[in-house]
């Protein structure tokens, strides 16, 4: 720096004063550039709108505003409106931004009513639909809702409808069904019990069959009530016959909790997996075994539900022992009176099981 003001000092000597005579020049004085703002402003009730208030800016020498009505500052035009829906003290704010700078002003408003539009009421009707067995026309009669949510008593809780729907409800029992009402400043709820008298006869699932009662071996000897093959042919190994003593009381009960239990009355019947071999010995009851349920069964194998066990046999099983490892059985048919179970996926050996109600 030294050096390039020994070479060029009279040329940086002439910048410098030519820098302080251009700030001289352009030095100003702030009343040049126009008054300050001078903030106020109104808040007048609208006629025919409950809580709702007009904004008018009032204020002097501004030509820019920002409201903040609660949610801070936003800037608008000089009139604004503002709805308070509950009863409480309100602050509300303005700047006004005039020429020679900004200004603030303030008032609060007073609500000393609720507008009840903004306060949801939910209430509904459930009416029979004729013709329709077990089926229900559900309508909200809800006042000043903006949402709607129905909770229709079928484990799916609430979900967003309209005012009108429908509900289904196969068996008989008593249904609780919920509507909730989603206002602008709250969310009501109400119910309803709808009691079903009797059970749809077109509804009769395989799964209520299965479990509306315990199972037994059909003890007709005559029945062969136990096939062991393939699943081309179920008795290819083994035709069936009479059942031994101690497989006469045996009695499965399925829950509709998806839990099985295994009555042996004192004895189960060993098949070859378990010794000594098929014959009548130690109790092997069980209670409360978990399973699955699936109306499906797989590609290209016979039957209308599958029923997977959990465990393996001879531990858990239904029927008999020596049931595929897979602890797989398929609803074949099934009635009142009447279930033939196929064990097994079908890869393999199968035992066929046929029962009656206990």
């Amino acid at each position: 720096m030294q050096s390039l003001y020994n070479r060029n000092g009279k040329l940086l000597a002439l910048t410098f004063i030519s820098f302080v005579v251009l700030l001289t020049a352009c030095s100003y004085d702030m009343k040049d550039i126009g008054p300050k703002a001078q903030a106020s402003f109104t808040a007048t009730p609208i006629s025919g709108q409950m809580n709702r208030y007009l904004l008018s800016s009032t204020s002097q020498n501004a030509f820019m505003f920002d409201w903040d009505k609660g949610a801070g500052f936003k800037r608008t035009a000089s009139t604004d409106t503002v709805y308070f829906p509950k009863v409480g003290t309100y602050t509300i704010r303005l700047l006004a931004y005039g020429p020679g700078g900004v200004d603030s002003a303030s008032q609060t408003i007073d609500v000393t009513a609720n507008d009840p539009a903004a306060f949801a009421v939910a209430s509904f009707t459930a009416t029979p639909i004729a013709g329709q067995a077990n089926k229900y026309l559900l309508t909200s009669t809800s006042q000043y809702a903006s949402g709607l949510e129905w909770d229709k008593a079928d484990g799916k809780g609430y979900v967003k409808a309209s005012a009108t729907d429908t509900a289904y409800f196969p068996l008989k029992g008593a249904y609780t069904v919920k509507l909730r009402a989603t206002g602008v400043v709250n969310v009501d709820s109400t119910t309803r019990v709808i009691n079903v008298a009797t059970d749809d006869p077109s509804y009769i699932t395989t799964f209520k069959l299965l479990t509306s009662h315990g199972w037994k071996f059909d003890p007709n000897p005559t029945a062969n009530a136990i096939l062991v093959g393939t699943e081309s042919n179920p008795a290819e190994y083994y035709a069936g016959g009479p059942l031994a003593t101690c497989q006469l009381d045996d009695i499965y009960t399925f829950s509709t909790n998806n839990t099985l239990t295994y009555k042996a009355d004192g004895e189960t019947f060993n098949a070859g997996n378990v010794a000594p071999n098929y014959t009548c010995s130690a109790d092997r009851s069980f209670s409360n075994v978990s399973f699955t349920y699936s109306e499906t069964v797989a590609v290209g194998r016979a039957g209308i539900a599958t029923i997977t066990l959990s465990g393996a046999p001879p531990t858990n099983f239904i029927g008999v022992t020596d049931v595929p490892a897979e602890n797989v059985y398929r609803i074949i048919s099934i009635s009142p009176t009447s279930l033939v179970l196929r064990a097994g996926d079908g890869s393999g050996n199968v035992n066929q099981l046929k029962m009656i109600p206990e």
